[in-house]
């Protein structure tokens, strides 16, 4: 027996050049221009289709039990939103579809754009969490063998430690794994600043003997 094929939900252009097919069409353009779908659109587009009936037409059938699942979730996630998001894109014809697809990149590079700053904190911090416990426990880590849970960490990370490393060789290794251009930043900032006292120290020395004669 022949698998069934699903329906058709996408409009066609009969469909979206008048009547309820047009209304949808133009709604779903509006909410997908800026790539992101939200909360407040998701309570518009279940309002809009309440006023819809059921049977009007395949696209808009579909988008009600889209909705109608996502609205039942007590807690909803961006996922959930992205699900409805992913519905409207269905439905809408191939020229505003890839429209919407492009703005959804643009979108999603923003979102990774403005949360780095964050990251990079985050980074940071953890870096720096990483070398006090190191800096605690140096003496008992030291003649302690590394553990399995961090040769397994290691190996996840891409690295490898020799079967005679200690745990404190496993914790410098994972630190230059993850935080690697981070250390190197700091030991460049370092080395900045030593270059600076050194320079200072002998023009203070240059000027002195300068005096001195």
């Amino acid at each position: 027996m022949a698998e069934k094929k699903s329906a058709r939900v996408t409009l066609t252009k009969k469909q979206a050049s008048g009547g309820v097919g047009k209304s949808l069409l133009e709604i779903c353009v509006e909410w997908l221009e800026d790539g992101k779908f939200e909360e407040h659109e998701l309570e518009e587009l279940e309002n809009w289709l309440e006023s819809v009936p059921t049977g009007a037409l395949p696209a808009t059938d579909f988008l009600k039990e889209e909705v109608e699942d996502v609205i039942e979730l007590s807690d909803k996630w961006p996922t959930d939103y992205g699900r409805i998001h992913r519905a409207l894109l269905r439905v809408v014809p191939k020229e505003e579809r890839d429209v919407a697809k492009a703005a959804r990149r643009e979108a999603i590079a923003d979102e990774i754009e403005k949360d780095a700053p964050q990251r990079e904190a985050r980074r940071r911090q953890k870096m720096r969490e990483s070398a006090e416990l190191r800096r605690r426990y140096a003496e008992e880590w030291r003649e302690e063998p590394a553990s399995e849970a961090q040769r397994e960490f290691i190996s996840e990370l891409g690295g490898s430690l020799s079967d005679r490393a200690s745990m404190l060789d496993a914790s410098y290794l994972i630190e230059e794994l993850l935080y690697g251009d981070l250390v190197e930043q700091k030991d460049k900032q370092l080395s900045l600043a030593w270059f600076i006292m050194v320079a200072i120290v002998i023009g203070i020395v240059v000027w002195w003997v300068a005096k001195a004669q």
